[in-house]
Parts: structure tokens; sequence; C-alpha cells
């Protein structure tokens, strides 16, 4: 492979590189723009539009309290109520102004929380399939580096010169392409499973383990409970630490909270972890015999890493094989047309030059010439005719 080849297959590459990265794109506005429409994302973000109006009313609190406006039985609900109402209007106002819906509606048509999840999966799955893809591409280009070097190197101490023509025929050429092509099919199909089981192995690894399924939905109900009743029983705390103004609350208006937060929080953990579940049984069951284990295995996780990063390895090297292959096709084709065609236009000029003069012609010409040289040199000559009318 001489410096021109190599620029040529790395000019191909480039394209497909951009073309992949393209591609990467579109996948990755599908991905936020369903996640932006996602039940979790739209609860983060109510919570953190309430937290400013919240932290607002607890400090002007005092003096609502002495203006009489509020009564102080009221004032659990309104303090929690108000700011994550106005929260809920400033996350809806933020995604009609910004078109969460609109976006999501022009490529989907997942309506559940569970289909949302698996279309959002599949596309991730065919993100990081480009992605590596692009390794591929980019451990090509990397190669196509350091042979040219190796070139340049050699060519200060060498005359390196190239064949001008393949010794191989086109045919067997073409053949051989045929036959990278089937080997690099077989290496891509091997990278898609591998590429499936990877993101698999690293969506779903919390709900493959027993104890990560168990443990998430206490500590989610945990922190939910404990979240939302320090946002209810705040107002009591500090209004018992202003002067003049005692609030007494039952054992149960202040553990409420902390029971209906966890039962809230967890019931919401678990239904994910059953979503999910149900996403990585049905992906994983695309795979065939592929599939990985149902329950989290170190050791398969591992190896299915160690595997990707092989499979990779050899597609690189059988890519680049084909792409050097069709390059040597295109050469040789390329100096079969120019000969075709300088053959043809020899063809074609002597073929006009016979056209001025007819064959015929060209021949009684030569004759009559013949002829009249003769007759010059032995004078009259007499022609014998034979009499039709003699018997």
């Amino acid at each position: 492979m001489n410096l021109n080849d190599s620029e040529q297959i790395r000019k191909k590459l480039e394209e497909e590189y951009k073309e992949n990265c393209s591609k990467i794109n579109e996948l990755n506005k599908k991905i936020i723009a369903i996640s932006k429409n996602d039940f979790e994302t739209k609860v983060i973000c109510t919570l953190a539009f309430s937290l400013i109006p919240w932290v607002a009313s607890i400090f002007f609190m005092p003096a609502i309290i002495r203006s009489g406006i509020v009564p102080l039985n009221m004032i659990q609900p309104l303090f929690v109520g108000v700011p994550a109402l106005i929260g809920i209007t400033v996350e809806e106002l933020i995604t009609r102004k910004l078109k969460y819906r609109e976006r999501l509606r022009e490529f989907s048509t997942s309506k559940t929380e569970k289909e949302k999840i698996e279309e959002s999966i599949t596309y991730e799955i065919e993100r990081e399939k480009l992605k590596n893809a692009n390794k591929i591409l980019k451990k090509n280009c990397d190669d196509l580096s350091a042979n040219e070097n190796l070139i340049n190197s050699l060519s200060t101490s060498y005359n390196i010169t190239e064949k001008d023509v393949d010794e191989r025929t086109k045919e067997e050429i073409s053949d051989s392409i045929e036959n990278i092509n089937n080997v690099l099919k077989k290496e891509q199909q091997m990278i898609d499973t591998a590429t499936t089981k990877n993101v698999l192995k690293e969506k779903f690894w919390r709900v493959r383990d027993k104890f990560n399924k168990v443990s998430d939905v206490l500590i989610y109900g945990m922190m939910g409970g404990v979240m939302f009743m320090m946002l209810y029983d705040m107002p009591v705390i500090y209004l018992n630490q202003l002067e003049n103004i005692q609030f007494q609350a039952s054992f149960f208006e202040i553990f409420a909270p902390l029971i209906i937060g966890s039962l809230a929080c967890g019931s919401y953990c678990a239904k994910k972890i059953n979503d999910y579940t149900s996403v990585f049984k049905t992906i994983n069951n695309q795979l065939g015999d592929n599939a990985i284990s149902e329950f989290r295995d170190y050791e398969e996780d591992r190896q299915i890493d160690k595997n990707l990063e092989n499979i990779i390895k050899d597609t690189s090297a059988v890519k680049l094989k084909l792409e050097s292959e069709k390059q040597k096709l295109d050469y040789i084709s390329e100096i079969s047309n120019e000969l075709q065609i300088h053959s043809d236009d020899e063809f074609v000029q002597m073929g006009h030059v016979e056209s001025e003069i007819p064959f015929e012609d060209m021949m009684s010409f030569v004759e009559e010439s013949i002829f009249e040289e003769q007759s010059k040199e032995q004078g009259p000559v007499l022609k014998k005719t034979l009499n039709p009318n003699k018997k």
C-alpha cells in the first residue's frame, strides 16, 4: 500500500466516521427528548423549582404569621402546597415553551413509562453500535498513519516503488473482496451482539442484583419519607423558634409525612424496577442463545467487556484489509478503462482512414495503374475475345 492508496482509504474512513457522528447526534436528541418527558425527570424539575418559593416562604414566615393572614393550623399545608404548585406550573410552562412533548411525538408513540424505557434503551444500543464502529474507524486511521510513517522512514534510505498494476487479476481481487465482506458481516453481527450485551450489563446491573433490588426500594422509600417530612415539618420547627409563638403538633402530624413519603417513593421505585426488569427480559430474549444471565454474574460481566474489545480489534483488521482490496480493485479498473479507451481511440482512427477510400475502389485503382504501366512499356496490346455466336 503506497501513500496515495493510504490517503484515499483515509478519506473514505473519515467520511464514514462523520456520517456515524451525525447518526449519533440524532440518537442523542431522541434519547434526550424521551428523558425530558420521563416522569422521574418531571418530578425532579418540579421539586427543584419548588425549593425556591419554599425557602422564600420560610424567610417571610414571621411577617406572614404576625400579619394574621394565614391561620397557624394551615401553615404546614400552605407552606408545602403553594411552593409545590408553583414548581408544577413552572415545569409545565418550560415543557410547553421548549415543546418537549412535540419533539417526542415527532418520532415516538410511547405513552407508558415502560414503553419509554424500552425505546430509550433501544436508541442507546444503536448509539453504542455506532460508537464502536467509530472506534474501528479510528483504529484504522491510526494504523494507516503508522504505515505512512514507516514508508516515509524507509524512503529516506531506499528507493521505494510500487508496481503500476497489481499482480493479481481483477477477478481474484473481486473474489477476495467478497470473501472479506462475508467475514466482515459475521464480525459485525458479533459486534452488534456484544454491544447489546454490554448495554444490558451497564443499564440493568441493579435490577439483575437481588440485593440491590430490595435495598433500592428501602433506600428510596426512606429518603423520600425523610425529605417530605423535613419539607412539611420545617415550618413548625421554625415557628417554635420565634418569640411569643408556640405551635403544638401531634405525634401523628409530625411522622405522617415520613410514612406517606416513604410509601409513595418506595412504591414508585418498586414499579420502576419492575418496568426495567420487564424491558431487560424483552431485549435480552432477542439475543437468543447469546442472552446474558437474568441475575448478575461478575465473571460474565468481565468476559463481556473483554470479548467486545477483542472483536473490535479483529474487525478493525478485517475492515482495513477490505478497504485496501477495494482500493486496489478501483486502481486496476481505472487502468483497464484507460487502456480500453486508448484502444478504442486507435481503432476509431484506423476505421476513419479506411472509410475515406472504400476497399473495392482502392483495388480497382491499383489494377488500372498496373495496366497503364504495362501498356507504356510493351506498346499496344491485342486482346482476344471470344465470339459468343461461334460454336
